[in-house]
């Protein structure tokens, strides 16, 4: 079996590749948050990039090609809980068509339904939930979820084929269903029935004992039973059968490969399994006429080099890698030169940095303008628009007012200003200066508005003397004693009883 390869132009880590309907490009999902589509070249024509879509905003998990009766469309997810849904319109030029983002944690799998269903995409995230984005005919998106499929996060998708058993494609009433798998080690089928979707089947918890990390329902093309696989962290890969409607699930170990089941495959017909397992192992299984599983083919990623599997049973060694000792001994060799020549240059040491002195700013700092706004902050904003304030030399954003001047009369602010923290030793021409320049500043006015707020300060002086006095002459006169009233007149009046009796 030929391989052809690819180089990518990724900064780190790929996650997930897939080919489009015609197997003429390769779209790709990496950590550096980015999605790659390169062509897919030959002999004659080699593989190029493409274009490069930006559109995440942590690492990419999965990508996956839509049917080419709806266009050139991809869909991207990634640890941000979002979906991309790219397009691709005149010379080649991708956009964003729709982004869906209410998942509230990594969307970790992706799949489109089969295109008898329309344009349709199921997503499952580690929220738990499960997501179904179907496009309607005036081009905007509706979305339905199945809340709480796997409480404890959801890790593959995968839709049924859409023809029922036994039918010819096109023909019968379309099968709506979907399998997915979690972190709970359980695989579960799901159904739209009535506008909203139902748990059909949970199938038998004991087969896995992990994480199931990928599950694929397999074409039926005529076939009288349906097939499914699924792979897990705990090395097994197994295939589950179900014959007509009303039948249970049967769930039989196809292998364990004493490694984790990263993602399995099926062929466009249905009778190929392709696993992924271990570390860069890529195996083909085919059923056989007795309903066991045998290894095809067997691929090493990165090797160019695979085999039959009409090996011997037993331990195959043949697939191990071949390295050229000489050439590592010589890597090894050139990297201790680098490592010796790095710490070399390390110790010497070079003239001392020369520092200007301490200056006081000759500029305000600003610390009220922005005091009582309101300022809306988004997750990809600049830090210079982010809460807080913000410090254009050391590129930093710092909460709060007092920890900002701690920050700019700090040592590694200034030190970015090209100062030390050492202050300049004035001589007395610059004091004499100094005081020449503060004499020139002085305000023409100052004296006349000196003498204006002194001549209030007396003003007010004399007014609290005036009423401090008119205090006391009233205090006076409520002390006075009272003249005295004959007591004949007090009688008659009947004031008598309020007088004294004592003399």
């Amino acid at each position: 079996m030929s391989s052809n390869k690819i180089e990518l132009d990724h900064k780190d880590m790929v996650h997930d590749s897939a080919i489009d309907y015609y197997g003429k490009r390769l779209a790709t999902a990496s950590s550096d948050s980015t999605v790659q589509i390169s062509s897919i070249g030959g002999a004659s024509a080699p593989s190029q990039l493409l274009a490069t879509l930006s559109g995440h905003y942590g690492p990419v998990w999965r990508v996956a090609w839509a049917h080419p009766k709806f266009g050139s469309i991809l869909a991207s997810c990634g640890y941000d809980g979002r979906v991309v849904v790219w397009k691709e319109g005149a010379a080649g030029q991708w956009s964003q068509a729709h982004v869906f983002d209410n998942h509230k944690s990594s969307l970790n799998s992706i799949a489109w339904a089969p295109y008898e269903l329309g344009l349709c995409l199921a997503c499952g995230s580690a929220d738990g939930s499960i997501s179904v984005m179907t496009m309607r005919p005036d081009g905007g998106w509706d979305s339905t979820t199945i809340e709480q499929a796997h409480p404890v996060g959801v890790m593959a998708v995968s839709w049924a084929p859409a023809t029922a058993l036994g039918s010819i494609v096109g023909s019968g009433e379309l099968v709506q269903k979907l399998v997915s798998g979690g972190f709970d080690c359980v695989v579960k089928v799901w159904a739209f029935v009535n506008g909203s979707w139902k748990l059909d089947s949970v199938l038998p918890s004991d087969m896995h004992t992990d994480c199931v990390r990928d599950v694929s329902w397999a074409p039926v093309l005529g076939l009288a039973k349906f097939t499914i696989a699924s792979a897990s962290e705990d090395g097994k890969v197994v295939i589950w059968t179900k014959g007509k409607e009303g039948d249970k699930w049967e769930g039989k170990v196809m292998h364990d490969f004493e490694a984790p089941a990263w993602r399995v495959s099926w062929s466009l017909t249905g009778n190929i399994l392709s696993v992924a397992a271990g570390s860069g192992d890529i195996t083909l299984w085919k059923e056989a006429s007795d309903g066991q599983w045998e290894k095809v083919t067997k691929q090493l990623l990165g090797s160019g080099q695979s085999n039959m599997s009409s090996n011997p049973v037993g331990v195959d060694n043949t697939f191990r890698r071949k390295f050229d000792k000489e050439e590592y001994l010589e890597r090894a060799r050139q990297r201790e030169r680098e490592e010796k020549e790095e710490a070399r240059k390390g110790k010497e040491k070079g003239p001392p940095v020369q520092r200007q002195p301490l200056k006081h700013r000759d500029y305000e700092v600003d610390l009220e303008s922005r005091l009582g706004k309101t300022q809306v902050v988004t997750p990809i904003a600049p830090l210079s628009q982010q809460a807080g304030y913000y410090c254009k030399v050391c590129e930093c954003v710092v909460k709060d007012s007092a920890n900002y001047l701690d920050h700019i009369n700090g040592k590694k602010h200034q030190r970015a200003l090209g100062m030390s923290m050492r202050v300049e030793r004035a001589s007395l021409e610059q004091v004499q200066k100094r005081f020449e320049s503060l004499k020139k500043r002085k305000d023409p006015d100052l004296d006349e508005r000196i003498l204006k707020q002194q001549q209030e300060d007396e003003e007010r002086k004399r007014q609290r003397k005036e009423k401090k006095k008119e205090k006391k002459k009233e205090l006076a006169a409520q002390n006075e004693p009272e003249e005295d009233i004959d007591p004949d007149v007090a009688a008659m009046m009947g004031f008598g009883g309020f007088r004294s009796s004592k003399k």
